[in-house]
């Protein structure tokens, strides 16, 4: 579990990269690992352009049985991002 979380803390990396950061809002996107399709979601604030160097990340991980759109909803981190500037990230897990 804690290999597949560093792969996936990577693709995300690069995946994110290629995101357009001009696009504010929560966005649906995917990877796919050892054949897998893994989903998240992220929430890119509306002032991140604004950020002209790096923008940090927070990954707001779920319970069991969650999503990463119940993260989103209940832990309030996309408002807070918005508010502070940083990039958050809601994985969904797997079975």
């Amino acid at each position: 579990m804690i290999r597949f979380f560093y792969a996936f803390i990577i693709c995300l990396t690069f995946s994110t990269m290629h995101a357009s950061l001009s696009a504010a809002g929560s966005i649906e996107k995917s990877i796919i690992y050892k054949g897998e399709t893994r989903s998240y979601r992220i929430f890119i604030p509306s002032n991140v352009a604004q950020h002209k160097n790096k923008v940090a990340a927070v990954i707001a991980l779920h319970g069991g049985g969650g999503t990463g759109q119940n993260a989103e909803d209940m832990t309030g981190f996309s408002e807070k991002a918005d508010k502070e500037g940083f990039i958050a990230i809601y994985p969904d897990g797997s079975s």
